[in-house]
């Protein structure tokens, strides 16, 4: 599964569960670079989600054996118990949390 698939796929799922959702996108410059247009801290999760009973949750979606960077990993401390490191293995897992009611 691509990051993309696996991103896909969790965004379904927040909105089966009712989650309001923004997914934090690279974009590709004109000189080939890449960046993530927002103001602030870099390393900002791949997802936010919020559902009025259930707060709001910072997500990191990784592959394979990817893993998220030191300014990645500061935003999931930041976040403490709200915040998630998600890898496709975790699916059932991100239904079971997403779904609940």
């Amino acid at each position: 599964m691509t990051e993309a698939e696996f991103t896909s796929t969790v965004l379904e799922i927040a909105a089966w569960g009712k989650w309001r959702a923004v997914h934090i996108r690279n974009i590709q410059l004109a000189d080939g670079a890449y960046t993530v247009p927002y103001q602030g801290d870099s390393g900002l999760g791949d997802l936010i989600l919020a559902r009025a009973d259930r707060g709001v949750l910072m997500i990191e979606l990784k592959v394979g054996r990817n893993k998220p960077t030191v300014k990645q990993q500061a935003w999931l401390d930041a976040a403490g118990a709200d915040g998630r490191l998600w890898y496709p293995s975790d699916l059932d897992a991100i239904r079971a949390e997403l779904l609940a009611r």
